[in-house]
């Protein structure tokens, strides 16, 4: 995805005591699954048809096309997704942030407010779940959500 606007990856918890005894001996929490919110400026219809399972149609090389709000697309398959971030390193140097999430599940988008200069922007709504494999479906020594990679932005 790019032209992201906005975005947030909020972590659901699930925590719990350890009681003996009447006696509090110990915490324990777990991530269940990630919340994942995309506000977009624009519409990426390549990218919706791969979130929604619609077909593109592509009549000629100048016009896309797709059915919206289809009935098929509840029950979607998980995708990888990845979000790029600019950044800086203490020193003060660019450097570029991918945050690469291997399992996330799309729910239906909506619409805001259409204006001149902002377009149509869209928000998407997903969750990422964890995952034995990685995006490439290589798989894991651990299940994780994703991977973090920071990269200097020289070599992009």
């Amino acid at each position: 995805l790019y032209g992201v606007k906005s975005g947030e990856i909020t972590p659901e918890i699930d925590s719990w005591d350890d009681v003996s005894n009447d006696t509090y001996v110990d915490a324990w929490s777990e991530v269940k699954y990630l919340n994942v919110s995309i506000s977009m400026s624009h519409l990426p219809v390549r990218a919706l048809s791969l979130m929604t399972g619609s077909e593109l149609d592509i009549p000629d090389i100048t016009q896309y096309q797709m059915e919206l709000f289809e009935r098929s697309w509840g029950g979607q398959s998980f995708h990888p997704m990845k979000i790029t971030i600019p950044a800086r390193d203490a020193d003060g140097n660019n450097r570029v942030l991918y945050y690469l999430l291997y399992r996330v599940k799309f729910y239906d988008f909506d619409f805001m407010e259409a204006s001149y200069k902002e377009g149509l922007p869209i928000n998407f709504q997903g969750k990422a779940f964890i995952s034995s494999v990685d995006e490439a479906g290589a798989a894991l020594s651990q299940p994780s959500f994703g991977r973090l990679i920071s990269i200097d932005s020289e070599y992009v």
